[in-house]
């Protein structure tokens, strides 16, 4: 079961929670799951929406740690569904959320946490941490239009290297002699046949 602790106060109006002039990034959301033991991050994840990031002693875990306390199997502590972004908190494991309202407010796992744009939640299994937090996520510009471009660029200064390499082997054949008929008859009598 969960434990809440604390109550939650009445939601305030949009315009007193937000700071006025601030302006929010550009770019999708993602939940941003960021894994430290200790203060060492030993994985971070990025979820878009279908993404899911588990913990445990399996592979592609965010963190890799025993989960006998918490039923044994590997937990996924994270997923995104339909602009749902949804934390877990295993049985026996303890989370805190801070919500819009600015309250921290404790839990005791099983949990289901859905956050929001601005809310954060930190999940506490042991000696690692999962930050949880909705942070707008832009995706980085594909590589392969960059590629792409440089790669027009080599095979047009391909092109102008062939044509050159053409142009200079045409210039550079000298022109075929004619010769009229009986010319090498005359040569041979010149030199062969007078001293």
């Amino acid at each position: 079961m969960s434990e809440l602790v604390g109550s939650v106060p009445a939601k305030q109006p949009a315009a007193e929670s937000g700071s006025c002039g601030a302006r929010r990034p550009h770019g999708r959301l993602a939940l941003e799951l960021v894994a430290m033991r200790g203060k060492d991050v030993v994985g971070v994840r990025h979820l878009l929406d279908g993404g899911t990031a588990w913990v445990g002693n399996a592979t592609e875990t965010i963190a890799r740690m025993s989960m006998r306390e918490y039923g044994g199997q590997p937990f996924m502590v994270g997923t995104v569904r339909s602009g749902a972004y949804l934390v877990d908190v295993p049985p026996r494991a303890r989370a805190r959320i801070h919500g819009a309202d600015g309250i921290p407010r404790l839990v005791v796992g099983p949990h289901h946490v859905e956050l929001r744009e601005g809310e954060r939640a930190v999940l506490v299994l042991g000696a690692v941490q999962i930050r949880a937090a909705v942070v707008p996520f832009e995706l980085p510009a594909p590589r392969f239009k960059m590629a792409a471009g440089a790669l027009a660029w080599i095979a047009a200064l391909g092109a102008v290297y062939a044509a050159a390499l053409a142009l200079t082997a045409v210039l550079a054949q000298p022109s075929a002699m004619h010769l009229s008929p009986g010319a090498m008859h005359r040569v041979h009598e010149r030199f062969l046949h007078h001293p």
